[in-house]
């Protein structure tokens, strides 16, 4: 073994022993689950739902309408997690996310950041042979060469990381590392440079441009794939695998629908859709709830400028600033005001009675309210406080 395996090794040690320390304190019992276990995992499917809460769900709807829909988040290929318990039947897992935080301890202020899966679609790390291993992406972003998908390629989901095997790159594509976790087999695949892009740390106004350029080109993509195409919006979504036509959703039992392919629904709510883009740019950004990231990230203050990236907050909805000049801003927005998708849309056309960010700003500084407006330009009853939010110092 070389020197650069026996790092790797290390580093995934390195990671069970820091998960045996951390999450012991997540080993709870309520008389459905049998005894609690700690140890590191990989998940091994491209894509997997998570629920906050036992039991785990399949087959769920893309949205709540007047009901719950269960889905909390969704996990991708490659993604290290710590398993914390099992049910008595083997088949559900709780598991802690460590790049995710969806609310915080009020007592400890620890976050929370514990879900349900089943145990078919994680592989324990102890499990792997060494091999498989080195195709195991460093969870430190850009920290090893590693690749992550910016446009669907495969069964991968935007968003999905590969160790990068630059010795064997193409003109035209990135050489990948790749296990396929049901045979154990392991191999050298391509990723063509369209679809992905190399983890480089870089300082943090060039983050930001990077994350403004991953944003924009992803919904610019989408869009001219064909007619009507969009990303939907999905509650608890976070990852990216197939276009859908604009206005083909419907409401039925109290939730919201798709039609076509939904074995997993793919797509992102508000807040998912900025965790997950931040991070693809390597922004250390953990929060997937609208909560969590009105208490991590900053307001902004009487000194700061804004900048395009800045976030736009009210309870339940977060926004992206992406061009001032042209009071511009992306945001995925359900399914209630008409849009069910993530789009581009000026100022004057999310709010009632602002035009530009000078307004916006105004409310902010003001603790003055806003008023959104649905797809046909009619304004909410419902009065919300607005914050602006920086997305990094």
């Amino acid at each position: 073994m070389n020197v650069k395996f026996y790092q790797r090794r290390i580093t995934i040690i390195a990671y069970i022993a820091l998960s045996l320390v951390i999450m012991h304190t997540y080993a709870l019992f309520d008389g459905k689950i049998s005894s609690a276990f700690i140890a590191a995992a990989i998940i091994k499917d491209p894509i997997i739902e998570m629920n906050n809460s036992y039991p785990a769900c399949k087959n769920l709807p893309i949205s709540p309408d007047t009901g719950k829909c269960p889905r909390a988040h969704q996990g991708l290929f490659n993604e290290l997690v710590d398993c914390l318990e099992q049910d008595e039947s083997g088949d559900q897992i709780k598991i802690a996310c460590p790049s995710v935080a969806y609310g915080f301890d009020q007592e400890t202020g620890k976050k929370l950041n514990t879900f349900w899966t089943y145990k078919k679609h994680i592989l324990p790390v102890k499990e792997l042979t060494a091999d498989m291993e080195k195709t195991v992406p460093h969870p430190e972003y850009g920290q090893e060469p590693t690749i992550v998908i910016l446009y669907p390629w495969q069964e991968f989901s935007v968003g999905t990381r590969f160790v990068h095997l630059p010795e064997h790159d193409t003109s035209n594509s990135y050489a990948v590392a790749r296990a396929d976790y049901a045979t154990g087999q392991t191999g050298v695949d391509f990723v063509a440079h369209e679809h992905a892009m190399a983890e480089i740390k870089q300082d943090s106004q060039s983050t930001r441009t990077l994350f403004l350029k991953i944003v924009n080109d992803l919904i610019d993509r989408v869009s001219s794939s064909g007619p009507e195409h969009v990303i939907p919006y999905v509650w608890g979504g976070s990852s990216y695998l197939q276009p859908y036509k604009q206005p083909d959703f419907y409401a039925k039992d109290g939730t919201w629908h798709r039609s076509g392919n939904n074995a997993p629904y793919t797509g992102y709510d508000c807040s998912e859709f900025t965790m997950r883009m931040a991070q693809i740019a390597g922004i250390p950004f953990q929060g997937k709830t609208c909560a969590a990231i009105r208490k991590i990230q900053r307001e902004l203050q009487e000194h700061d400028q804004l900048e395009e990236g800045d976030l736009i907050w009210v309870p339940g909805h977060i926004m992206i600033i992406t061009a001032i000049e042209r009071n511009e801003l992306i945001e995925a927005r359900g399914y209630g005001d008409g849009y069910g998708c993530i789009h581009r849309i000026t100022l004057d056309k999310c709010f009632d009675g602002i035009q530009t960010y000078a307004d916006l700003l105004e409310h902010h500084r003001n603790n003055t309210h806003v008023k959104f407006k649905n797809k046909q330009g009619i304004a909410s009853d419902r009065t919300r406080e607005v914050k602006l939010l920086k997305l990094m110092d």
